[in-house]
């Protein structure tokens, strides 16, 4: 894959995770659901941002 469309697909990726946990955190009384969405798609943004942006990968 081309580093380009790497790179874009990432970003892509980040933004559509933190609209997703943004819609998710502001809907409403907060569930243990919830948080632990919340905290599994940061833990995912996390990796991406290492793995792909930093290029830490193993």
């Amino acid at each position: 894959m081309n580093i380009l469309n790497r790179f874009t697909l990432t970003w892509v990726s980040l933004i559509v995770l933190t609209l997703a946990s943004a819609v998710i955190a502001e809907a409403g009384d907060p569930s243990a659901l919830a948080v632990i969405f919340v905290g599994v798609v940061t833990t995912i943004k996390g990796n991406l941002v290492i793995d792909q942006l930093m290029g830490y990968a193993g």
